[in-house]
């Protein structure tokens, strides 16, 4: 697969993806979903999208500042 087709079909991807899942609860520990908002930067775009994690079976320990920190 060439790589133009790569970066066409993850750009697809990318503007097609849904954040909402149908899963509001962790699978492993069962209590409810966080988000962590996260940007994606690709060919000169930009993808800003809450991702679902489990704050108990992934902690969050250190947080980077912001880049205009």
């Amino acid at each position: 697969m060439s790589e133009n087709l790569v970066s066409k079909a993850f750009i697809a991807f990318l503007n097609t993806v849904s954040v909402s899942s149908t899963t509001k609860s962790c699978t492993v520990c069962g209590i409810e979903l966080g988000n962590l908002n996260r940007t994606f930067f690709f060919e000169g775009q930009t993808w800003q999208m809450p991702l679902p994690i489990c704050v108990k079976c992934y902690p969050i320990e250190e947080v980077a500042p912001p880049f205009d920190a």
